[in-house]
């Protein structure tokens, strides 16, 4: 046996177990990434708490996007034009979310 298959083989299950859960917690990371979230953050989530990590950031919208309002497809919240079906945004970039905020 060559020195990589002797230290396969001489680690604990317990080390092996924890070997798998911080790579599940990846995946949570992964697409937490993608959805403009803490990829830090949700890796450690997902390494402790798998079962609910993974739900919970496929359940969360993506952050700093707004839906257009012509193909209903999700675009970056500073987008003047919709990348999908060229449809414009009226008004300065993010002034939707803005008004939300106002007294």
């Amino acid at each position: 046996m060559d020195l990589y298959q002797q230290l396969l083989a001489s680690l604990s299950p317990e080390l092996w177990i924890i070997v798998i859960a911080v790579l599940l917690g990846l995946t949570p990371a992964i697409i937490a990434y993608k959805k403009g979230r803490s990829p830090v953050l949700w890796w450690l989530f997902g390494t402790l708490l798998f079962v609910v990590a993974l739900p919970a950031i496929l359940i969360i919208d993506p952050k700093n996007v707004k839906k257009c309002p012509e193909c209903a497809e999700l675009v970056k919240e500073e987008a003047v034009k919709c990348r999908f079906c060229g449809h414009a945004f009226k008004g300065r970039p993010g002034e939707e979310r803005r008004k939300d905020w106002t007294l």
